[in-house]
């Protein structure tokens, strides 16, 4: 299971990636986002994924979400803080 912890660090937001042996921060931007999603799916499936998110970006990442991946079960692995 990968967690992707998003938070908003002044006028950005910080990526966290985490996974039981790993762990790596990025800076990101909305648009990174939408890329970082399309380049995890091609990782892994995305309900091997679990974004925790700030609730700004909840409607730019389900977007993303269903643009790329159609037909996914994924809103149950979103956590909104």
């Amino acid at each position: 299971m990968l967690t992707v912890n998003i938070t908003k660090e002044n006028l950005e937001y910080v990526a966290e990636f985490v996974t039981q042996t790993t762990r790596e921060v990025r800076n990101i931007t909305i648009q990174s986002m939408h890329d970082l999603v399309y380049n995890l799916g091609q990782l892994t499936h995305m309900n091997n994924i679990h974004f925790n998110i700030p609730q700004d970006l909840k409607k730019s990442l389900i977007t993303s979400l269903r643009l790329e991946y159609p037909g996914e079960v994924y809103e149950h692995k979103i956590t909104v803080h």
